[in-house]
């Protein structure tokens, strides 16, 4: 993939009348197909490698609560649509609850991602730029935030809605216009944010192409009517369920509960990246040691800058469809950058504008990069010569990127058995091992505030309606309805240093006042005692005390 990826880019002009469809290719599909096993095949080391993030188990315990009979809103606290939990615990119920379980899907995911970003990119690039734009999606963005996230779950769906509103605009068959409003709306049943943003994409390509010279009006309409009826079944069939289940205005409640409280404490600026650690390498060591770790790292800046480029040649290439005769190639060049931008716009929305975010973004525009190469101005002659150089050059330092989690997975070879199979730690780990001797699997154990994975992993259960509350995001209610549930449980882990090392490194909007104060471990410390210190090796990565209630013995070694 990487050889034919850097072979000589050959785009051709914004202009030209591309109406390639490789799926009428045998070769093309061969070659997509060699994408989704590549893609698997690149990112196997880590399937069962646990890097310990702590978002890495909101949707796993999610699934897990759902297995148990519990329905989201009503029975426990989310402030996202249920789509990805119930896909999680669709799997767990068909292949049993298990990490690799989890891993193995994004493995699918990403090998789908590949796959579209090929078949997509083709229409308006050769073969080797379009292979460039599929390894610059699985080499360089998909290893970095390889968590089991509903961010992934809501980004194959919008892939899927793009993919199919591009084959809408292609064939005389009303399915694909149905399959795009129903893949859309299943990505708003994931995250509410990103499927409205990808819905006013589509309502702008669609403004687009409706008024677009030479077009078929009568067609268009009768496509959208399919699109609109497949946009509102699942909507209504899922909302119709949770008002059966007397659960709507808990979920209503719920999904506009991130408007006052989730964005205030995640605002961040455009581009931020959270990297003080990242700082020391930059300033100490050789020269050349510099510049490589620059180089390698220089994708957490880059994102930003391609994702902007993007958008400003899906601008430049508006005006010119107008211009030329019609052509298939701007046409995907107008949807794509369309629903993008909807995207875009909703990430700016939700108040968490950081690069980490831009990297769940990739599959929409990853494969629009190499138009950024093709526009052929005076001022940017220079940059149009040198295409292949550098496309080159992002290449590898997509690449080098990418294999920094990858060579880290390899790094860690010693299994660990868990309650939830067998994994392979990034750090020495104190807690799983402590937590399954002395605690039964599904008893309560209450983590706080932040690390879920160890309830999934030791297959306990958190006794509370929330997987986690945070200082500055969690209401007064919701702190006095926490410790209600916690009258009975008899087993804690309480991190003490969460306010003052990781909310001023992750969420700096955090006010002060907030994190002076948290209700629901001054709860613990009054009510609960310490009986071990457990922590990651390096510790300061995780740390927990396991604490028992003040009537209970700690539990003997």
């Amino acid at each position: 993939m990487v050889t034919l990826a850097t072979a000589k880019l050959k785009l051709p002009k914004i202009d030209s009348p591309v109406s390639f469809v490789p799926e009428k290719s045998r070769g093309e599909l061969f070659t997509a197909v060699a994408v989704f096993f590549a893609a698997g095949l690149f990112l196997w080391p880590l399937r069962d490698f646990v890097s310990f993030n702590a978002d890495d188990g909101f949707t796993l315990v999610a699934a897990e609560r759902i297995l148990r009979g519990q329905l989201p809103y009503r029975d426990y606290f989310t402030f996202i649509m249920p789509g990805s939990p119930y896909l999680m615990a669709t799997w767990f119920k068909l292949f049993g609850a298990s990490y690799v379980v989890a891993k193995s899907v994004l493995l699918v995911y990403a090998g789908i991602f590949g796959a579209i970003t090929y078949l997509l990119a083709r229409r308006l690039y050769d073969r080797s730029t379009a292979l460039f734009a599929a390894a610059l999606l699985v080499l360089g963005c998909m290893p970095f935030r390889f968590l089991v996230l509903h961010n992934w779950d809501s980004m194959l769906l919008a892939s899927i809605t793009l993919y199919c509103a591009q084959r809408a605009l292609e064939a005389p068959s009303r399915s694909w216009s149905f399959f795009t409003g129903f893949s859309a709306a299943s990505t708003c049943l994931i995250e509410q944010s990103r499927g409205a943003g990808v819905l006013l994409g589509l309502v702008i390509a669609a403004a687009i192409f409706m008024v677009r010279p030479h077009s078929r009006r009568t067609d268009s309409f009768a496509k959208l009517c399919w699109a609109a009826a497949g946009f509102v079944i699942p909507l209504t069939f899922t909302f119709a369920y949770f008002a059966s289940q007397h659960a709507l205005k808990a979920m209503l409640d719920s999904l506009l509960w991130p408007a006052s409280h989730y964005s205030t404490v995640n605002r961040v600026t455009f581009g931020w990246v959270p990297i003080s650690n990242l700082g020391d390498l930059y300033l100490t060591g050789s020269l050349g040691g510099r510049l490589l770790v620059a180089f390698f790292s220089a994708p957490m800046l880059l994102i930003s800058v391609l994702s902007l480029m993007v958008l400003a040649s899906t601008v430049y290439a508006m005006p010119q469809r107008y211009k030329s005769a019609p052509s298939a190639a701007l046409d995907l060049q107008v949807l794509g950058g369309s629903v993008f931008f909807g995207a875009f716009l909703a990430f700016l929305a939700t108040g968490r504008r950081d690069t980490h975010r831009l990297f769940y973004l990739a599959p929409l525009f990853v494969y629009l990069v190499p138009s950024i190469l093709n526009i052929n101005q005076p001022r940017l002659k220079t940059l149009y010569r040198a295409r292949p150089l550098v496309a080159c050059l992002l290449l590898f330092s997509f690449a080098g990127f990418g294999m920094i989690p990858i060579l880290n997975a390899l790094r860690h070879t010693a299994r660990t058995e868990t309650r939830r199979g067998t994994v392979r730690f990034g750090y020495r780990d104190e807690v799983v091992p402590y937590v399954e001797r002395h605690v039964a699997e599904g008893q309560p154990l209450y983590v706080h505030p932040y690390q879920p994975m160890y309830n999934f992993l030791t297959g306990t259960a958190n006794p509370t309606r929330f997987d986690f509350l945070q200082p500055g995001m969690a209401t007064a209610e919701q702190y006095e309805s926490a410790i209600r549930d916690l009258d009975r449980t008899q087993f804690v882990l309480l991190d003490t240093t969460f306010a003052a090392d990781k909310i001023p490194e992750t969420w700096p909007s955090t006010p002060d006042r907030a994190i002076a104060s948290d209700p629901l471990a001054d709860y613990i410390v009054r009510h609960y005692r310490a009986c071990r210190f457990l922590n990651l090796n390096p510790p300061q990565i995780w740390s927990f005390y396991f604490m028992v209630r003040n009537d209970m013995q700690c539990p003997a070694d």
